[in-house]
């Protein structure tokens, strides 16, 4: 009877302690710390991604030509560089790749085919399974995972070792959310969009921003590319000296036309004159005028299209430490400037 007794207490007591074990595992795994990406230190590198695979030796994400799908490769190539660009104001990243396309989950799986950040593009970072280690959290609320056949989805909901993930250094810093702005694109003239650096070249006649591939030059306040001039229609804004009393309101599109229209740029306080190179040749770039008196400002809408539209200031000056006024009118800058 004793024997019997004891042999209950026994097993009751395994099982608790299992149970009990059971949970607190899976207490552990789902409630990762998610990881502030204000000054993380991967932001704006460029990193190698290590998976789980072969314990963590020598296998990463990889953006093949096939861009409907990520999957994992044994060692470095070009094509498991990823660019990390962080977004602090909805605390996510995106992950750009080394062929200008940026991660998206769709659903359960992962493509690498976005040419731009929405949403879907955008990943929490999740402290990993152990301490070093990192997952990726879709906009779907669900985690990026790389099974053993070496496919990449976003499936799981909780982390375990195929969910983390371990970043090593790919290269130099690019900025997309650092200090140092990228150059990203193809293009010379970009335009920083959500703290990313983007292309800007003409698609069909107008000006957008763009992965294509174009050169720029400035001369005389006119930007040109090739045999075509940037065309930001200059628009009279006011009725007289009343600059309150505004006549045409709506944005009007930047062409690419043979003709042209001379830009505008910041009144620096150490510079006479308000020429476009003042704002394309600073580091962090400044906006970009069609007028003189920098009513209007050069600005990206939402289908990419870059239009001339009404500024919140007008013939304000430039400061070194807080910018231009009117946050709206997005910077503007020119690489190899000189």
């Amino acid at each position: 009877m004793i024997s019997w007794l004891y042999g209950k207490v026994n097993s009751h007591f395994k099982t608790v302690l299992y149970t009990g074990l059971f949970s607190l595992a899976l207490t552990s795994t789902s409630q990762a710390a998610r990881v502030s990406v204000n000054n993380w230190q991967h932001c704006g590198k460029t990193v190698d991604i290590k998976t789980h695979l072969n314990n963590f030796n020598n296998n990463y994400l990889s953006a093949t030509s096939d861009l409907g799908k990520l999957s994992v490769r044994t060692g470095k190539d070009g094509t498991t560089k990823f660019t990390i660009q962080c977004f602090t104001g909805d605390n996510k990243i995106a992950l750009k790749t080394s062929r200008n396309r940026y991660v998206v989950a769709v659903g359960d799986a992962i493509k690498a085919d976005r040419t731009r950040v929405g949403n879907w593009e955008k990943f929490e970072v999740h402290t990993g399974n152990s301490s070093g280690r990192f997952a990726f959290k879709s906009s779907h609320g669900k985690y990026m995972v790389a099974e053993p056949n070496r496919t990449v989805l976003a499936d799981r909901t909780k982390i375990g070792s195929y969910e983390s993930f371990i970043l090593e250094s790919g290269g130099s810093s690019t900025g997309g959310g650092g200090t140092t702005p990228p150059s990203s694109g193809s293009s010379n003239l970009q335009v920083r969009i959500n703290g990313e650096w983007q292309a800007v070249c003409c698609e069909g006649g107008t000006l957008k921003v763009s992965n294509q591939s174009c050169s720029w030059k400035e001369s005389s306040r006119y930007l040109t590319e090739g045999g075509i001039k940037l065309n930001c229609p200059e628009i009279k804004d006011r009725q007289g000296s009343a600059w309150s009393k505004y006549t045409d309101l709506y944005p009007k599109t930047c062409n690419c036309t043979t003709g042209g229209e001379a830009m505008h740029g910041v009144n620096l306080p150490d510079v006479s004159g308000a020429e476009v190179k003042n704002s394309l040749k600073l580091s962090n770039g400044a906006p970009i005028f069609p007028n003189n008196g920098r009513e209007r400002c050069v600005k990206v809408q939402s289908n990419g299209q870059l239009k001339t539209e009404r500024s919140s200031v007008r013939g304000e000056k430039w400061s070194n430490s807080s910018g231009w006024p009117d946050k709206s009118c997005p910077h503007f800058r020119l690489i190899n400037f000189y």
